[in-house]
């Protein structure tokens, strides 16, 4: 039982590793106008493409010691700090919300609910970093949060509630007009 929950516990750090790295990739898109969607990952000082073996979250940097396999750029060690920081949350997440062991109650030994506030972490950090960088928050990241505040309610709801039409009906209300005042804002920030 120990080594299942060793294995575990390796695969919630490199999930939030793997998130986080993800997040640190819209952090630097989004404010460039790149869509963080499309495109693979280049290097920014010689725009070779990263292979998988320069992806994997925290080892790669370790590895090629903090630069580029190709021009031999130094990679800042924001990027290593960020892909520990996932890891260590996606453990403390599991350890505050709950491990689940079966498909129904969550992924990846994680909860839901443990997922849930992962992914808000993660959505976080690029605001965060995005804010830092350009004080700027984009729509799209707060459209993520309002989107992981309605899933956190429905979540929340005792197993008979998530069922009825009635609540079903408030939370999306609630939601469609966090929404509308989002774009809203949106609209009168851009004319």
């Amino acid at each position: 039982m120990l080594l299942l929950e060793l294995l575990l516990g390796l695969i919630r750090f490199l999930l939030g590793a793997a998130l986080f790295s993800f997040m640190n990739v819209v952090a630097w898109r989004l404010p460039r106008g790149m869509d963080p969607l499309k495109g693979r990952s280049v290097c920014p000082q010689c725009g070779h493409t990263l292979g998988a073996p320069d992806l994997v979250p925290v080892f790669s940097w370790l590895f090629l010691r903090g630069r580029c396999r190709h021009c031999g750029a130094h990679i800042p060690a924001r990027y290593l700090l960020v892909e520990l920081l996932g890891g260590v949350l996606a453990l403390g997440c599991t350890w505050r919300y709950g491990a689940a062991y079966a498909l129904p109650g969550g992924l990846f030994g994680m909860s839901w609910a443990a997922l849930l506030a992962l992914a808000v972490c993660g959505i976080l950090l690029s605001v965060s970093l995005i804010d830092a960088e350009t004080q700027t928050i984009p729509d799209r990241l707060n459209l993520a949060l309002a989107v992981c505040g309605a899933v956190s309610v429905l979540l929340s709801l005792p197993t008979g509630c998530r069922t009825s039409s009635v609540r079903s009906a408030s939370v999306c209300r609630c939601f469609c007009s966090a929404l509308s005042s989002t774009a809203r804002s949106a609209a009168a920030t851009s004319s």
